[in-house]
């Protein structure tokens, strides 16, 4: 842990930020005093020793550590800080399960790229890829109609930004089903980000099939709506066959309402087969002409 620690005396840091005061009240009692015992610049370092010194156990390298006693740390320069936001805004206005944040810093390197710590609680259970075939048919209907009433619930959340398309932080929506450091930026309206869609995927797709999908665009660019942006089987918690909570929340942001129905089935070639029963159910909403295109998008960029 002291070698950890040394390592990153000599890096040059930039401002460190704790981008949302107003999580503090929700942290319980021993973590109001953690935060107020440890100023903010001696956590982030506690938090990237830490993270140094379990990357010696874990060959892995993953982004996300379960501490115990209930807790999760997420980190990393990739570690979106629109997941800190959504998970503070679903709290505010909904009942859906997911994560406390407890803690988030964030750092600005000298690159100018942020590196972010979030500390968050545990969601009970396990994945829907692990119990998938713990799982009969009815439980799966129950789970979908589970899921359907979260997303009814997060779709109403406010926006609190001035464009009407952005990620739950305000900037640009990450978007990994069609490519790891692949953005969406924030569009005033979803005109405005249907005309950057056909600019961007001008030279994927031939004119002609651009063209079919012309009519879906004037259909949905009206309201947009929160959304989590990547209902992976990964990021469904499952506790006694029922649903106990949401994760993952990185990709999440206001889109057309389309949005939920074309990230879920972007990665329905690495989902179970449970999932897409599941997610049948949930997302009620058949959208044929946005899978068309989706799949068009999907094949055009291998």
């Amino acid at each position: 842990m002291l070698t950890a620690v040394m390592s990153f005396l000599d890096m040059p840091i930039g401002p460190i930020a704790f981008p949302i005061p107003n999580i503090r009240f929700r942290a319980p009692l021993w973590i109001r005093l953690w935060r107020a015992v440890f100023p903010l610049r001696l956590r982030f370092w506690i938090y990237r020793a830490y993270k140094e010194y379990l990357d010696k156990f874990n060959p892995r390298r993953t982004s996300t550590y379960r501490l115990g006693l209930g807790l999760y740390l997420k980190f990393g320069p990739r570690t979106q800080s629109a997941e800190a936001h959504a998970l503070w805004l679903v709290k505010q206005h909904t009942k859906v399960p997911i994560p406390t944040v407890l803690d988030y810093i964030v750092l600005t390197q000298a690159s100018g790229r942020p590196y972010s710590f979030i500390l968050m609680t545990e969601v009970p259970g396990q994945t829907l890829e692990e119990v998938q075939d713990t799982l009969s048919e009815d439980q799966l209907n129950d789970i979908g109609l589970q899921i359907r009433e979260h997303i009814d619930a997060y779709r109403n959340v406010p926006n609190p930004y001035p464009n009407q398309i952005c990620g739950a932080s305000g900037g640009p929506m990450w978007t990994p089903q069609f490519d790891d450091m692949f953005r969406i930026p924030s569009c005033a309206d979803a005109t405005e980000f249907h005309a950057w869609m056909r600019k961007s995927q001008a030279m994927c797709l031939p004119p002609s099939m651009m063209a079919k999908f012309e009519p879906t665009f004037q259909d949905f660019n009206g309201p947009t709506f929160f959304l989590h942006g990547d209902l992976a089987d990964r990021n469904i918690i499952i506790r006694d066959g029922k649903v106990s909570g949401l994760v993952d929340w990185s990709t999440s942001g206001w889109m057309p309402l389309y949005w939920e129905y074309f990230t879920a089935l972007a990665a329905d070639r690495h989902q179970t087969d449970a999932f897409n029963k599941m997610i049948k159910v949930a997302l009620r909403d058949d959208y044929e002409d946005i899978k068309r295109m989706m799949l068009a998008i999907r094949t055009s960029r291998g």
